[in-house]
């Protein structure tokens, strides 16, 4: 498994949100492992049904917050700290 794509997809922001749907469209028919990362604030149904559309292997929902989804000013920080955890995971060789 250590020679296949993965992708990482960022679905963080209402900005990069259609995007990311774009990118689902257009990498899911090729079958690679897709780690969508998104806020819980954004998995609506109406959403959930485009970027499901194609096969995601894991979902990466970042908590809401009180008012709902985490402001774009402070979404570098948090995903700054989700980059850490996929490069302890690497590197411990957890999948």
């Amino acid at each position: 498994m250590s020679d296949d794509n993965l992708i990482v997809l960022d679905a963080t922001s209402n900005r990069y949100l259609p995007q990311a749907l774009d990118e689902i469209a257009t990498l899911g028919c090729r079958f690679p492992r897709m780690v969508l990362i998104t806020q819980t604030a954004f998995l609506e149904p109406k959403i959930c049904e485009q970027l499901y559309k194609f096969p995601v292997s894991s979902t990466i929902a970042l908590p809401a917050n009180g008012d709902g989804s985490i402001p774009d000013m402070h979404l570098p920080f948090v995903l700054n700290i989700v980059g850490e955890e996929f490069s302890a995971c690497v590197e411990n060789g957890i999948q």
